[in-house]
């Protein structure tokens, strides 16, 4: 074998001629190591890792010591995820030589990718102690201890590397994740940029990027840099969903369900894409897609996507397609959705059905594991009202609204408007009770609290109140009460049949007469209505018939 031209055509890149020389070679001189090493470093160059590992291990038959063939095995190994072989191949090659770098460098890559990263940075570390400024083995060092969760000690060893080594993208990459994770925004996007300006097509540089200006709440930059990202890898289904994260965000709802669509072209099974699709198509009111959505979604999540089995219920309620609802709450349970969230939702669905009974056993149910949720207990109040246990209704708004309507001066909008909403309720129930002080109490201290922040647009504010006083015998102060629900809404049958009732006790008759005449304008079978005029009508008398 020519040597020298052997030689040559390595260094031209002509291994598979290489390889032919090297394999005549070992033919005729099976004994010979150089024929079997050579033959395996030019296959180990065609990336034909498997014959190269088998033409090693014939040459460490005839030199076991040769650490040069452990080191190149090592490596066919390593490139081929046989990472246990590699590290044995690398152990042998350290007991003849106990301070080559590379063998322990490689060795701690190994132990990395097999998640023994503690055993990793040992290698590491005996790199750094012959060679401090190895920056291969500070970045990798980093990267453990990334992968370890001790992202100070990570970013140090990043640090590190950089000062030895400033062109390397992948230590500005990994020390940019690892900045974002210690809330280092600005840093990180600053690591960020470095890779980008070595890479400007480095969509995974784009997206992180992209993904910690959405943290900083720079949402129109964020989808800049998603869209870039996008320009280099437009099937990307996790910078995809990203940006259509953000469109929600920004309310461009639209443009947010046609950007998870096209995530889920290329990531069809991905379940949180198809819920994000779904609570977008919520928003727009498209239940029946969303519905479809989150049936994906729980198709893909194996029906353990609870949030789905949620949102699904309440599309099927704003349907109004209650039954199918009861179905859905009850297959969510047999899919062993357990979360307190399922018997809030299927008490909602027995409230639209009027069953107000069972909704309360499911609220109850819902409360022994969120016992001071306000919202519930005030809800379920209300269906104890619906179904007239007045006295049990009041006690679960008085958990929540109390007794004492002393308001503060200022408070949230969210706690006016609860109060706004809850208190006339309570004042109803205890009108049903016969509790007319105690209700009027109620009833004027929401008029109170609404007058200082707003008007009152309610007439049924106007009309409880009204109730309360016509019962304590107050009939005019009641007229006026019900004069000012007409005045918010003159078509109001409850406020008008009450006036009309206000004005017969007050021997009004004619005028009673037309309150009862004009809900039997908007609704001319009114029984109620018809009743109270022809009492009236018998009172007056045919005069008023002829006039």
């Amino acid at each position: 074998m020519n040597f020298k031209k052997v030689e040559a055509l390595k260094r031209d890149g002509r291994y598979q001629d290489a390889l032919v020389q090297y394999l005549e070679h070992a033919k005729y001189n099976p004994k010979d190591i150089l024929g079997w090493k050579g033959a395996g470093f030019c296959l180990q160059k065609l990336e034909r890792y498997n014959e190269a590992i088998k033409h090693y291990d014939t040459a460490l038959n005839i030199s076991p010591s040769d650490i040069e063939i452990w080191f190149n095995k090592g490596v066919c190994l390593q490139i081929t995820g046989s990472y246990k072989d590699a590290i044995e191949c690398y152990n042998n090659l350290i007991k003849y030589n106990m301070n080559n770098n590379n063998a322990w460098l490689n060795k701690g890559v190994c132990l990395a990718m097999l998640q023994q990263h503690e055993d990793a940075i040992e290698c590491y570390d005996k790199v750094l102690k012959n060679e401090p400024n190895n920056y291969l083995a500070l970045y990798n060092k980093g990267c453990s201890y990334y992968r370890l969760q001790q992202y100070n000690e990570a970013l140090e060893a990043y640090n590190k590397a950089i000062v030895n080594e400033q062109n390397d993208s992948r230590i500005w990459y990994n020390r940019g994740l690892t900045l974002n994770v210690l809330a280092k925004h600005k840093e990180a996007i600053e690591s960020f940029d470095k890779v980008i300006k070595f890479s400007p097509r480095d969509y995974m540089a784009l997206a992180n990027k992209g993904k910690i200006l959405v943290t900083l709440k720079s949402y129109e930059q964020a989808i800049t840099f998603f869209n870039q990202a996008l320009s280099v890898k437009a099937d990307n289904p996790n910078v995809l969903y990203s940006k259509g994260k953000v469109l929600v965000i920004l309310k461009r709802y639209e443009d947010a369900a046609f950007c998870f669509e096209q995530a889920l072209r290329a990531s069809p099974d991905n379940h949180k894409i198809w819920f994000e699709k779904g609570m977008a198509l919520v928003v727009l009111k498209k239940y029946h897609e969303a519905i479809r959505s989150f049936d994906n979604a729980m198709k893909y999540s194996f029906n353990q996507d609870s949030k789905s089995w949620f949102e699904k219920i309440s599309c099927l309620i704003n349907l109004g397609s209650y039954e199918q609802a009861l179905k859905a709450c009850d297959e969510a349970m047999e899919a062993n959705i357990t979360e307190p969230r399922i018997y809030y939702e299927k008490a909602i669905v027995l409230e639209k059905m009027k069953n107000y009974g069972q909704a309360i056993e499911n609220f109850d149910i819902y409360l022994k594991s969120n016992p001071e949720d306000q919202q519930i207990l005030l809800r379920k109040a209300y269906n104890l009202h619906l179904i007239g246990r007045y006295k049990e209704a009041i006690d679960n708004y008085n958990l929540v609204l109390g007794t004492n309507f002393v308001f503060p001066d200022i408070m949230s909008a969210e706690k006016t408007a609860m109060y706004a909403k809850w208190l006339p309720l309570k004042a109803i129930c205890l009108n049903n009770m016969k509790l007319y002080d105690e209700s009027l109490k109620t009833i004027d201290a929401v008029i109170s609290l609404l007058l200082k922040t707003d008007v009152i647009s309610d007439p049924q504010i106007w009309i409880t109140k009204g109730n309360s006083l016509f019962w304590l015998g107050r009939y005019e102060e009641a007229l006026k009460s019900y004069n000012l629900a007409l005045s918010l809404n003159k078509k109001n049958i409850e406020a008008l049949y009450q006036k009309g009732c206000c004005l017969l006790t007050l021997d009004k008759v004619k005028e009673s007469l037309e309150c009862f005449n004009t809900i039997l304008d908007i609704d001319s079978e009114n029984i109620e209505a018809i009743k109270k005029k022809e009492y009236c009508l018998q009172i007056i008398g045919d005069d008023y018939l002829s006039k």
